[in-house]
């Protein structure tokens, strides 16, 4: 069987706006723009030329409503602040949102520890402090604080959910001519966009592991925004955490599990292949991919942009295997091993 997982390296490699800094760009030019009532008009913003030109295109895509309904889950939005107060730390990648997720928590629970209360009082948290000042529903319990964080927490997902299909989903991928129809039996995608199943074989079976962006949907959201605790997973003793850890998240979320079917077919083949693809390895997913990787007789081929992201898959393949595994499957020789490739080494031959 073959097996294609993808991250959102993958995205990036088709020339999309995925990262996280030119989404939250988007935030911020909407934000300075305000709603938009005439459908004739298109927002007239005060950015540069180039944020005018992407902020049009936003709006062309996902039509008023959407737009508007952007504008107001964004406007005020207590996480959309709180990044924007770490941006220069959070930098480009998903998984330092995620980090910063999992801090802005543990910091509410330790505070509400150290204060040895029900009753909410103030935070540390700067965002936060700005927050509760503007937000109409009065807070006076920390039972009452983490509802409103999770009502924001959905917000913000939803903010992704427009952008990603109403806007990304419609831009045309800068098509990877490596990658050939037919040759995967399967591919488990962690972005929310629709990059490979649609834009490069719709027929083939495709797995959302943290659910799949839909503007206009008839059901919950499945988006999955949260993070996994190495030090305390799976044991997670606090319940205000719950809410934002991943797999609890992709069970009250109800994602795909068709990866589970896949993992036992792979017992029978005689000869199996992972490839990964635009994936950090991070330690957040690994009880997914460390399950691929570990299967017998199977060959993981990993690849990478440049010597640093080679050194950073690496140190999370550490994290996600342990030391004794890593070494042996990526000094294997046989078909249980690892192979880290270029990715302008990219192939599509089969098991040797």
């Amino acid at each position: 069987m073959k097996i294609l997982i993808i991250g959102n390296g993958f995205d990036i490699a088709n020339d999309l706006p995925t990262k996280y800094s030119q989404f939250l760009n988007m935030c911020e030019c909407v934000i300075s723009c305000g709603h938009v009532y005439d459908t004739a008009n298109n927002p007239v913003c005060s950015s540069a030329n180039q944020e005018k030109a992407q902020l049009t295109d936003f709006f062309k895509s996902v039509g008023k409503d959407a737009y508007n309904e952007f504008f107001d889950l964004a406007k005020g939005n207590l996480f959309y602040y709180h990044f924007c107060d770490r941006k220069n730390i959070i930098g480009d990648k998903w998984l330092n949102i995620e980090e910063e997720i999992q801090k802005f928590i543990e910091n509410l629970i330790a505070e509400k520890k150290s204060k040895g209360k029900e009753t909410y009082r103030s935070s540390n948290i700067s965002a936060l402090k700005i927050f509760l000042n503007n937000c109409p529903n009065k807070v006076e319990t920390y039972k009452d604080l983490f509802e409103t964080i999770r009502e924001q927490h959905k917000n913000f997902v939803r903010l992704l959910e427009i952008y990603m299909d109403g806007y990304v989903n419609q831009i045309p991928p800068k098509k990877l001519l490596c990658f050939k129809k037919g040759f995967y039996d399967h591919v488990i995608s962690f972005n929310y966009t629709d990059t490979y199943s649609e834009k490069y074989e719709p027929e083939l079976g495709c797995c959302y592991i943290h659910g799949k962006a839909i503007i206009d949907r008839d059901k919950p959201c499945q988006i999955v925004l949260g993070f996994d605790n190495k030090n305390m997973y799976p044991d997670i003793t606090e319940i205000e955490m719950l809410p934002y850890v991943k797999f609890f998240q992709r069970l009250d979320l109800k994602t795909s599990v068709d990866y589970m079917d896949w993992l036992k077919a792979m017992d029978i083949e005689e000869e199996n292949l992972v490839d990964i693809y635009g994936h950090s390895l991070a330690f957040s997913d690994a009880d997914i991919i460390s399950g691929f990787i570990r299967k017998p007789r199977t060959k993981t081929r990993i690849y990478y942009y440049d010597k640093l992201d080679r050194y950073d898959k690496l140190r999370n393949l550490t994290l996600l295997l342990g030391t004794k595994d890593t070494i042996e499957l990526v000094s294997g020789k046989d078909n249980h091993c690892i192979d880290f490739i270029p990715t302008e080494n990219y192939t599509t031959r089969l098991l040797s």
